[in-house]
């Protein structure tokens, strides 16, 4: 199945060989061709995630959290100045259901006029854990 958008690519620290393996076999039994953005946590991604805990807890609350929203933002702005009409980005923790048919029905009928589509984003072991012990139960949602 070939996904809609002008180019996707995976977002995956080079410390998580092991993250990298998994999505790799998630991309391989959907037959999706997927470019990899290999990264490091930079040292001063430690410094500024620290000024964002000072204003109290939120999303940008580790080095992990801002330099993977840094990644982002490279990808998107990339993509933007070479002219591309969409980007999907896929991070390094994802777990897919793995119903073909559902994702082929999904990605078939996404809206015409979409600007961002998010698929699905949990944070927290907790939450991955029961993504990976019920995938096959997980219902994909628009976002809108």
């Amino acid at each position: 199945m070939k996904l809609p958008f002008s180019e996707t690519w995976l977002i995956n620290l080079v410390s998580r060989q092991d993250r990298y393996e998994k999505m790799k076999k998630q991309f391989d039994y959907f037959g999706w061709e997927v470019k990899e953005h290999r990264t490091v946590i930079h040292p001063w991604c430690k410094e500024i995630s620290q000024s964002f805990n000072a204003w109290g807890k939120g999303f940008l609350d580790s080095p992990n959290a801002f330099s993977c929203t840094r990644e982002h933002y490279t990808l998107i702005k990339s993509a933007y100045l070479r002219g591309l009409d969409s980007i999907c980005i896929i991070e390094d923790d994802v777990s897919f259901n793995n119903n073909k048919s559902i994702w082929e029905e999904y990605l078939n009928n996404l809206p015409k006029d979409w600007d961002i589509l998010r698929i699905c984003s949990l944070r927290g072991k907790t939450e991955q854990d029961i993504i990976e012990a019920k995938s096959e139960n997980i219902i994909i949602k628009k976002w809108i």
